[in-house]
């Protein structure tokens, strides 16, 4: 991803990331882009690991971007039908990758 990245891309990552060093990753290779700004090249990465699907409404929101990715996983986007049927109802150009863990990842952790 990191080498097919272009500086106009608008890159999510979700709040209930599955690593805590990846926003952080993507904040070094993007130059330390953080929460707050807007705009081409910058990446937004929600701290708190609790919210799940938060940023499918923002991709919403900034899809007239060049490029938005969020990433979800199958939890974040089964929470979300609101926000793909808003995607698909305005004829959205956005690129969502879901990642199938089989497990909502915020609620296994706090259950161990």
């Amino acid at each position: 991803m990191e080498n097919n990245a272009d500086e106009a891309d608008v890159i999510f990552f979700l709040g209930s990331r599955p690593d805590p060093n990846t926003g952080e990753e993507w904040e070094n290779y993007r130059g330390g882009a953080a929460n707050g700004q807007a705009g081409p090249g910058v990446i937004h990465v929600y701290p708190d690991p609790n919210v799940i699907g938060r940023f499918f409404p923002a991709h919403v929101g900034t899809a007239a971007s060049p490029t938005v990715v969020t990433f979800a996983g199958d939890g974040c986007f089964m929470m979300n039908g609101q926000e793909l049927a808003t995607m698909a109802a305005n004829n959205l150009d956005v690129l969502v990758i879901v990642v199938n863990n089989s497990l909502y990842g915020t609620i296994h952790m706090h259950q161990e």
